[in-house]
């Protein structure tokens, strides 16, 4: 890996031991954006709770940087870290000379230990500061703790044939799920006044935004909107941040569909997070929906052809109570975000709300469905180079927690070009119609009034010959082959993982 930049042999490696779970980065990011986020949530348990990083540092002889062996864990709460953020410096794999960032270079001999690249021992002086008095970070890895992904949530997703690189726009709907079938206890009165969802808010937002998480503490706008239904300060903070988003209104749920469809939602690259929420009403501050999903595949680098996302209830821990009634006291202290779960309730509540008619389980209480649009935009966002359309590349291993299925080509593209066929064969079936018609119009003349021998010469020599060339038509054909022929070609970002 280090004179080459190969992982097939550390991954073999990895396999063989046993270990839980790992993720490849791409440097074809890096070119990109300054950050690279990783595909997949990283899956740890109490076992393995180690986590170690290594990457070449190209061009150069046998350098690289990363980190081994940082402990997940706080073992003096045994909690897991909510965060971590942790600087990674150049080291010198032993295995080959060399004292610039060059490639080729002798083996060293016989084999060093792996060190530290610091001022004492560096070769010409690379990655030296400016004042040439230390070394300073290479790389930076910050690592958040992400409940969700772990959670019960069977996201579904299937693959498209769209490019990244294109801004795009999704048609989302919300299918309501809770019910006094799926969630009898205690369930309240129905009727279309005390059963409902309050407006629900759908936005896309870039990896630095986040509406909610569960383990953090409710913001200001979380909390007005999981205790009382409104949403008027978390949709300025999506102003604020220029976030695309949508509304939807509780009345479609039980007034007339249990279903509420969004206007498009437009995406692009840089804003291609997902995130929903919406309160379960009546109830203390109890809400639904999920956060920061990521609508590109990020092994293909296309965007999902259509995701659905099952969502489950959550505790905003702002307000006491355990069962559906609006008037309650704060919780004092304000306790993190949770998602209600079996083992939530036999910890915190009384009444078992939420538990299905056997006792043992919590369904979903709503679903988000989100398709991709046949209506995509012609920007293309300028931070992810590559075509609007190209052909993934089978993955090795499958993200967690997801299914992932091929979808057949896009139909449109295909539309488009056969209606440009239609339309180039009628142009040159009307224009030989016409030449026809001209040519028997020409030679009944001709054989009307037909000049003598010396005249015709006479007219041809002090004519201008035009002629349709077959160069021209050629070129006409090259277009309209070239035309579906970009739709079937493009970029193909391939990944080597073994």
């Amino acid at each position: 890996m280090a004179e080459s930049g190969g992982t097939a042999d550390i991954l073999e490696d990895i396999e063989n031991q046993g270990i839980i779970d790992y993720e490849v980065g791409y440097d074809k990011y890096m070119v990109i954006n300054p950050t690279m986020s990783f595909s997949n949530p990283l899956e740890m348990t109490s076992t393995n709770r180690y986590i170690s990083v290594i990457s070449k540092m190209s061009p150069s002889p046998d350098w690289f940087s990363g980190f081994n062996d940082f402990n997940a864990v706080n073992e003096d709460k045994q909690t897991w870290y909510k965060e971590f953020t942790l600087e990674t410096y150049p080291y010198d794999a032993g295995t080959e000379d060399g004292n610039t960032y060059n490639t080729y270079n002798e083996a060293t001999t016989p084999q060093q230990p792996i060190s530290e690249m610091t001022p004492l021992n560096l070769p010409n002086g690379v990655y030296l500061n400016g004042d040439g008095n230390d070394v300073l970070p290479v790389a930076k890895y910050t690592c958040s703790l992400n409940t969700y992904s772990s959670s019960k949530t069977d996201i579904e997703t299937i693959d498209s044939y769209v490019s990244s690189s294109r801004n795009v726009k999704y048609n989302c709907a919300f299918e309501n799920q809770w019910s006094p079938e799926r969630h009898p206890n205690n369930f309240p009165t129905v009727d279309r006044i005390s059963v409902h969802w309050t407006k629900q808010i759908l936005a896309a937002h870039d990896n630095e935004y986040h509406i909610w998480k569960e383990g953090d503490m409710a913001s200001e706008g979380v909390k007005n909107m999981a205790e009382a239904g409104y949403i008027s300060t978390i949709i300025k903070d999506l102003q604020n941040n220029g976030n695309s988003y949508d509304i939807g209104y509780d009345k479609y749920l039980y007034a007339l569909d249990p279903k509420v469809t969004y206007e498009p939602l437009k995406m692009t690259y840089n804003e291609r997070y997902v995130s929903a929420i919406s309160k379960l009403a009546p109830s203390p501050d109890w809400f639904s929906g999920f956060h920061d999903f990521n609508a590109v595949n990020e092994r293909t680098n296309t965007w999902y052809q259509e995701f659905t996302i099952p969502i489950y209830p959550f505790d905003a821990g702002t307000e006491d109570g355990d069962t559906y009634t609006i008037s309650n006291a704060p919780t004092v202290p304000i306790q993190p975000i949770s998602q209600i779960t079996v083992e939530y309730l036999q910890a915190k509540f009384t009444n078992k709300v939420f538990l299905n008619s056997m006792g043992d389980d919590i369904f979903p209480v709503g679903t988000y469905t989100c398709v991709l649009s046949d209506d995509i935009g012609d920007d293309v966002d300028k931070e992810t180079p590559g075509s609007p359309f190209i052909t993934p590349t089978t993955p090795t291993r499958s993200p967690t927690m997801q299914s992932t299925i091929m979808s057949e080509p896009r139909g449109e593209s295909k539309q488009v070009y056969n209606k440009n066929g239609l339309i180039i064969g009628l142009t040159l079936g009307l224009a030989s119609a016409v030449f026809l018609s001209g040519f028997v119009v020409y030679t009944f003349l001709c054989r009307k009034s037909r000049p003598s021998s010396k005249e015709h010469a006479e007219e041809v020599s002090n004519s201008r010959i035009i002629t349709s060339t077959p160069s021209e038509i050629e070129e006409g054909k090259q277009e309209a082959n070239g035309g579906e022929g970009n739709s079937e070609t493009g970029e193909i970002h391939e990944r080597e993982i073994s």
